[in-house]
């Protein structure tokens, strides 16, 4: 699983999205959910026993907020590697054309029940768009995720390149 860079405000609001019943712990349900929109093709019991397992510290059978974070940055520490963000780049890629564009985002808000306008699908791709073609390609992607933890607009890097 691949985890960008996340302050404490942004996975507060992502336990929120995946928190559907708003009870402030997630269930199984929930958890299902969340994988499927991080990515996971097929997602089985096993599967979200697995990650509940691995998750609830308390065993209480449901994640609390505190587990969701500590968990998140966890992974945040752990991931990084070229590999994981191809993976994520592949996901993200839906027309597999090598390029991240408005539709791919359109796709995977849609399929993450996410409502974000066309403007603001736009302005997450001119985040990292160096070469101004309304598109990601890999390697301006792989400068987004690995640079977006810093909270800086990776174009203000473009004069010194």
């Amino acid at each position: 699983m691949v985890v960008l860079r996340l302050s404490d405000d942004d996975i507060k609001e992502c336990f929120n999205l995946y928190d559907q019943d708003g009870s402030g712990e997630l269930d199984e349900d929930e958890v299902r959910f969340a994988l499927k929109s991080l990515g996971w093709e097929q997602v089985n019991n096993k599967d979200v026993k697995e990650f509940m397992a691995n998750v609830d510290t308390s065993g209480d059978g449901k994640i609390s907020f505190e587990e969701f974070d500590s968990m998140i940055k966890k992974k945040m520490l752990e991931s990084g590697s070229d590999a994981e963000i191809q993976h994520m780049f592949s996901v993200f890629d839906f027309d597999r054309n090598g390029r991240i564009g408005v539709h791919d985002l359109e796709r995977i808000a849609k399929k993450c029940d996410i409502e974000m306008t066309q403007d603001q699908l736009s302005e997450l791709i001119n985040w990292g768009d160096f070469d101004n073609d309304g598109q990601l390609n890999f390697d301006e992607f792989h400068n987004a995720v690995t640079k977006y933890h810093t909270h800086t607009d990776p174009r203000s890097r473009r004069t010194a390149q």
